[in-house]
């Protein structure tokens, strides 16, 4: 504002950040991840990579299964759990079945436990046109799970890429199931990004 449009005075300037309350997700630790397993009926040596939002056309949820259905391939203990609901809903639900892994996309719809969820997951992914502040990968880096996003919007500015999260491409399928695929099979590395990730946001 003061840079560009010549707005003001810096010092009449306050950055004021997302205040959320993160206290439970940050306490979720291996015992809440078991327990949330079972309460979600998912194997224990499942890798579970989740999604958290509205169904609806910004979130670009179809792109997400065609990274899904790429990972599927290849990963074999690879499971994707969509939290949120809306109106694309149905079509989301025939693309699955079109792409041949409607067995393993659970669609929980809307949830209020989204600590259950986050304490359930390996990895959070993000596959949207634009974001602003995306809370819900807020939300898993405090529960020590790290996100891989498209780099849209808001994310870039939370995500440091490699260290905290990784960053994908807008749009591109290949790029983000490669970037889920590789944080997938290297669970000492998603650990220790998911510890750095928890620090981070916390802080």
């Amino acid at each position: 504002l003061v840079g560009r449009f010549r707005i003001g005075r810096a010092e009449q300037f306050q950055m004021v950040p997302l205040g959320l309350d993160l206290a439970r997700l940050a306490a979720i630790d291996a015992n809440d991840r078991a327990t949330a397993r079972r309460a979600l009926e998912l194997a224990d040596n499942a890798l579970v990579v989740t999604t958290v939002g509205r169904l609806t056309a910004v979130k670009n949820h179809r792109l997400l299964l065609e990274a899904a259905e790429i990972v599927a391939r290849r990963v074999t203990r690879a499971m994707f759990v969509i939290a949120g609901d809306g109106e694309l809903r149905p079509d989301l639900e025939r693309q699955a079945a079109a792409l041949g892994i409607a067995n393993r996309v659970r669609f929980l719809g809307w949830r209020g436990d989204l600590p259950v969820i986050y304490a359930a997951s390996d990895i959070v992914a993000i596959s949207s046109h634009n974001e602003g502040t995306p809370v819900a990968l807020i939300e898993a880096m405090a529960a020590a799970v790290p996100g891989v996003s498209t780099a849209v919007g808001g994310v870039p500015d939370l995500v440091r890429d490699g260290v905290t999260g990784v960053l994908a491409p807008a749009g591109r399928a290949d790029a983000l199931a490669a970037a889920m695929e590789r944080r997938l099979t290297d669970d000492a590395g998603r650990l220790e990004m998911g510890r750095r990730a928890r620090k981070s946001v916390v802080e």
